[in-house]
């Protein structure tokens, strides 16, 4: 009986302890695989770059970016750090400016050497149709028209 009591007990405890059906709710799953990632950037997965290319941009935006992740064969770590420091919109626009490891990894991508003006412009020239709907979801008109108007 005293047996049948402490399992009872030990149950009721951990469905308390895991919260409402035993699991975490979605935001809760990400505010802690965001902090995980934080401390151990080398964990950082394609699909975790989606999830943050998604507070950014819509769905489908999102998938055609991380197939260019794929495809190119960039590190995800590398990629999420650069990301902390530089934002899922800053990321969008060096996809579709090319960016490659080299340029995700240099020190001048750190936020002293990154020129958002220059990378738009870089996207907006590379003319993919991908880099034309990240820079309509931006509202950027045409940075080449912006900076061929201030070379005047």
């Amino acid at each position: 009986m005293v047996g049948v009591l402490f399992v009872a007990a030990a149950v009721l405890v951990g469905s308390i302890a895991a919260g409402p059906f035993g699991r975490p709710d979605p935001d809760t799953r990400l505010r802690r695989r965001r902090r995980q990632l934080h401390r151990h950037a080398d964990r950082a997965t394609v699909a975790d770059l989606e999830l943050l290319l998604a507070d950014a941009f819509p769905r489908p935006v999102v998938r055609p970016l991380a197939n260019r992740i794929r495809r190119g064969g960039l590190e995800a770590a590398t990629l999420w750090r650069w990301t902390e420091t530089n934002g899922p919109t800053a990321l969008a626009l060096a996809l579709c400016a090319d960016f490659d490891a080299v340029d995700f990894a240099r020190p001048g991508a750190e936020p002293d050497g990154f020129d958002a003006q220059s990378l738009r412009l870089l996207a907006e020239l590379n003319g993919d149709a991908l880099g034309a709907l990240v820079l309509s979801r931006l509202g950027v008109g045409s940075p080449a028209a912006v900076v061929r108007t201030r070379a005047a």
